[in-house]
Order: C-alpha cells, then sequence, then structure tokens
C-alpha cells in the first residue's frame, strides 16, 4: 500500500508554528506557507512549458523566454532553468517556492501524444498565443496597435486548427514582436 502524503509537505506544515490547530480547538488552520501557495496557482499554460524544459529542453530551448511567464514563481523556475549548467544546480540556488515547483514538475512526466515538430508548435502557439492577444489588446487601447502582429496573430489561430507548421512559423514571428514590444515598454 502506497501513501499519497507528500513527505515534505507535511514536515513544513508540522514545523510551523501554530499551522496545524486554531488556538483552543481541533480545527485544522492552514500554515501561512501554504496559505501563500494556494493563493498563487500557476496557469497551467506556464507549468507545461517548465516541465517540457526539465524533462525534454530540446523540444522548447530555441525559443523559450522569460516573458512567457507571467506569474513570479513560474518565472523564477524558468531563470532558474536557464541560467544553471544543470538542474541539480537550479534547485540549489532557488528559492523555497521555486524549489517545490521544480521538484513537482521533475516528478511529473509531461503528456506527449503527437510527433516532436507537432509537440514543438504547439507548445510555441500555445505559449505565445496568450501574450500576443494581452499585448495587442493593450496596445489597441492605446490606440498603438501593429497590423503587422495582429495578422500574425489572426494567422496563428486559423492555423492551428491543424496547420501546426504554419502556426508555429506565426508563432516564431509573434514572439520576436514581443520581445522587442516588451523589451521596449513594460504592459
Amino acid at each position: 500500500m502506497t501513501s499519497n502524503i507528500d513527505a515534505d509537505r507535511l514536515r513544513e506544515e508540522v514545523a510551523e508554528p501554530n499551522g496545524l490547530l486554531d488556538a483552543g480547538t481541533a480545527t485544522p488552520r492552514p500554515s501561512p506557507s501554504r496559505r501563500r501557495r494556494e493563493r498563487r496557482v500557476i496557469v497551467p499554460r506556464e507549468r507545461d512549458l517548465l516541465r517540457w524544459a526539465i524533462h525534454q529542453p530540446q523540444l522548447v530551448a530555441d525559443w523559450l523566454d522569460e516573458m512567457l511567464f507571467q506569474d513570479p514563481t513560474a518565472r523564477a523556475a524558468y531563470h532558474q532553468l536557464a541560467n544553471t549548467p544543470s538542474f541539480a544546480d537550479a534547485l540549489a540556488g532557488s528559492d523555497a517556492d521555486v524549489r517545490v515547483l521544480l521538484e513537482r514538475l521533475a516528478v511529473e512526466e509531461p503528456e506527449d501524444d503527437d510527433e516532436p515538430e507537432t509537440l514543438r508548435a504547439r507548445l510555441l502557439t500555445v505559449a505565445v498565443e496568450p501574450i500576443a492577444q494581452r499585448t495587442i489588446d493593450v496596445l489597441a487601447e492605446r490606440d498603438e496597435i501593429s497590423a503587422e502582429a495582429s495578422k500574425d496573430l489572426d494567422e496563428l489561430q486559423n492555423a492551428r486548427m491543424g496547420d501546426w507548421e504554419r502556426a508555429e512559423e506565426a508563432a516564431r514571428r509573434l514572439l520576436q514582436w514581443l520581445v522587442l514590444e516588451r523589451g521596449g515598454a513594460a504592459l
């Protein structure tokens, strides 16, 4: 029989003073560190990118960029992975939240049912699309819309219905545009 209890989490909860019970009652109360983790839920897209970066970095290494991570913990995890020579070094240099995230993702196998080229294109497309859409929307509110970026986003959205090669090309152009756009101004 196996247990589904996370030993590290249990140790952390027990180590937190007053973390397990409310004063005077037997009612469990989440520790401050657990409440902080529960409030911060990393979007699945960002977790998936990090999972692939850990398990099969060759699929994402040539296009993965820090600006694709909106969550501060996910962004810090990406930074550790990208700027250290090994996964062990990334863990060693991480703060507690990043280390917990990286450790969890290291034991979760990424789901893979596509050919490598299709998987790569799908990952890139899914990573770039929401950030490109959000950036274009912000620029539109300022009347600074980029017609070329809008055209690339439309092409990406149409192509991802089955033409992954075309979707990947549009996503790469959008990623280049986003890096330049976001590098020049905070959106």
